[in-house]
């Protein structure tokens, strides 16, 4: 299974996303991140790693909370599993595009005006309704879902239980 670590970042009432073209060669707005590597630590030193790498932004730590683990599932593609932990947060620095890693057009979005069709449609199905709660209650649980697919289509989720042993930063 691929371990991904992914950083979105959040100033006051705005998510900044990017845009980057997918291996099916559609761009998507998504957050920074990547894989896990050898070299990392921690699944959060991973996410702020990409951050850096893919953005120019740091992570603070402070501010940083484990918004969300989610799994995808390809029944039909068993070697692109992927286990993702989604974290938000503050940042410093300013979002700006990097190409050599695939990331340009960085905009902030309120989550109102969140690109939803220009997502992952599983990211598009969960993400907007998780924020959605975490604005009226910042203190919400942890978002885990597991997300099963078949021929490139969502058939089904289910909870996800996975004992977190990573540092959760209050707001």
């Amino acid at each position: 299974m691929i371990i991904t670590c992914l950083f979105l970042p959040r100033r006051k009432d705005r998510y900044v996303l990017w845009k980057k073209l997918s291996q099916d060669g559609v761009e998507r707005r998504v957050p920074v991140g990547g894989r896990l590597e050898r070299s990392d630590t921690s699944l959060f030193g991973a996410a702020c790693r990409e951050a850096e790498e893919e953005s120019g932004l740091s992570p603070i730590l402070e501010e940083t909370i484990l918004l969300a683990v989610v799994e995808n599932i390809h029944r039909d593609g068993p070697d692109r599993n992927r286990r993702m932990y989604w974290f938000m947060g503050s940042f410093h620095g300013i979002p700006r595009a990097y190409p050599d890693e695939g990331m340009t057009d960085p905009q902030a979005y309120s989550l109102m005006r969140l690109p939803r069709s220009e997502m992952w449609p599983a990211d598009e199905r969960w993400l907007f309704p998780v924020l959605r709660n975490y604005e009226l209650n910042p203190q919400m649980p942890l978002h885990q879902q597991r997300y099963f697919y078949e021929h490139g289509s969502l058939q089904e989720h289910e909870p996800l239980d996975v004992t977190i042993t990573l540092p959760v930063f209050p707001r």
